[in-house]
């Protein structure tokens, strides 16, 4: 376990670079095994997927609405790091999943000690500022096909240039919120457009717009 436990902190884009001091104490913080299911952060820390993956989601009515994917190094609990209250979401986590708990005392010691970690943080918040913006701009499209041109734009890239969304349509469609067929019209329209080029399951964004 601590062997595992120190390989995938190193991997963690939260801690890159950071002192030896910082990640010492990272090694000594408490892994937690929450296994398949429900989590809910408590106000005051962040959590580092260490491994496995998660969902979260929102339950709206009888309706569970996926609002992003977390894979290991992932964190989340920002919203609650100097907050009472909580988003309404849920984490679901995959089996075989392990969690790092840092409480806001331990944030707030790694942040003065460390100016890496400062960064790190900041460059973390940053992007997901990105994301947000992303999710705010889908909401106020006027159609299925600029929702998720928007979308796609705000995905991170492989070295040609390729998007690849990581999901399967049906679960791309209901985060976008919208459905399959409304998603395969707004793929197929962009692409007569000549905004994207599609091969398997990647895209790529052939025509950028402010």
């Amino acid at each position: 376990m601590e062997k595992n436990k120190s390989i995938a902190l190193q991997k963690i884009p939260l801690l890159a670079g950071c002192g030896q001091e910082t990640l010492k104490e990272a090694e000594t913080l408490p892994v937690l095994m929450p296994g398949r299911g429900c989590y809910r952060p408590n106000a005051g820390e962040l959590v580092i997927l260490l491994w496995g993956k998660a969902r979260v989601n929102r339950r709206e009515g009888d309706k569970t609405v996926l609002l992003n994917r977390l894979e290991a190094g992932n964190c989340f609990g920002y919203a609650g790091l100097y907050s009472d209250s909580l988003p309404d979401t849920e984490i679901v986590f995959s089996a075989q999943t392990a969690i790092l708990v840092i409480p806001r005392e331990t944030v707030e010691r790694f942040i003065m000690q460390d100016p890496v970690f400062a960064r790190n943080i900041i460059a973390v918040l940053s992007k997901k500022v990105r994301f947000l913006n992303s999710k705010i701009a889908g909401y106020t499209a006027k159609d299925s096909g600029e929702k998720l041109y928007r979308h796609l734009l705000n995905l991170p890239r492989d070295r040609d240039g390729y998007v690849i969304p990581g999901e399967s349509m049906a679960s791309l469609s209901r985060r976008l919120d919208m459905s399959r067929a409304s998603l395969y019209r707004a793929v197929d329209a962009l692409m007569a457009e000549g905004k994207l080029e599609k091969i398997g399951q990647k895209y790529k964004i052939t025509v950028r717009e402010n």
